[in-house]
């Protein structure tokens, strides 16, 4: 926060000495040197992140077929039949395959079929 202040401050006055002057009237010479204060934020902020990087790497990976997403299957399946994946739309299949749920489904449909063959 100091880094911020200081800079954007600084490039504020900065700005409302050099430009104020040269602006056609005062209100827009500050209004200038407001933008050059906010540019200076901005700045401030890309200073920060180069000095501080993170410390933690976040990564979206979902594992398929683990075994909650089963247990979850199930819950659903005791609440009410989950239906076929082959009688969805074309667009809700190529949804659930962008986002890695379309095999999930389609094996614990397989699965839930094989074991209601052998009952």
């Amino acid at each position: 926060m100091a880094i911020g202040a200081v800079l954007s401050v600084a490039i504020y006055l900065a700005a409302l000495a050099i430009l104020a002057p040269l602006a056609a009237t005062p209100a827009i010479g500050k209004a200038l040197a407001m933008l050059g204060g906010i540019l200076g934020s901005v700045a401030s902020g890309a200073i920060c992140a180069r000095i501080f990087p993170p410390k933690r790497i976040v990564s979206e990976a979902a594992q398929t077929g683990t075994e909650w997403q089963r247990e979850v299957l199930d819950q659903l399946e005791q609440e009410g039949p989950i239906g076929r994946v082959a009688e969805l739309p074309p667009a809700v299949v190529q949804e659930m395959r962008e986002v890695g749920l379309y095999d999930l489904f389609k094996t614990y449909e397989d699965r839930h079929s094989a074991k209601k063959e052998v009952e």
